[in-house]
């Protein structure tokens, strides 16, 4: 499992290895005591939980609790989302994902995406 620290308002990218696209975005939207609101936007073919139309999901998550996206075509499962503890406004986000999904912290993959965007324009010239 992978835990990643996060705030109100701080989001987490789950990508496909395979394509390269965006598969959904996690953002914590607000923090109670024992529990966190967690938005996730998910792309066309992930299934939120059990949501077989809704791509985009808000809940209250409580400690231990746990989301699952899982591919529409499949059902496999592709990730789950945990609640892993809170501390003060801080979350600890635990995720579970098999090896060909690639999960970054959003400023992570927001500076990936910039490099991969200079070398291209590098490139070109």
């Amino acid at each position: 499992m992978l835990l990643l620290t996060r705030r109100e308002g701080e989001s987490i990218i789950l990508t496909s290895k395979k394509s390269g696209l965006r598969m959904a975005e996690i953002t914590v939207t607000e923090i109670q005591p024992g529990e966190v609101r967690i938005e996730v936007v998910a792309a066309a073919g992930v299934y939120i939980d059990s949501y077989e139309t809704q791509r985009d999901h808000l809940q209250w998550v409580k400690r231990h609790g746990v989301i699952v996206l899982s591919d529409q075509l499949t059902g496999d499962v592709l990730t789950t989302i945990r609640n892993c503890g809170i501390s003060g406004n801080q979350v600890r986000i635990g995720t579970d994902a098999g090896s060909d999904v690639i999960i970054h912290r959003i400023e992570v993959h927001q500076r990936i995406l910039r490099e991969a965007e200079q070398r291209e324009c590098l490139l070109s010239a």
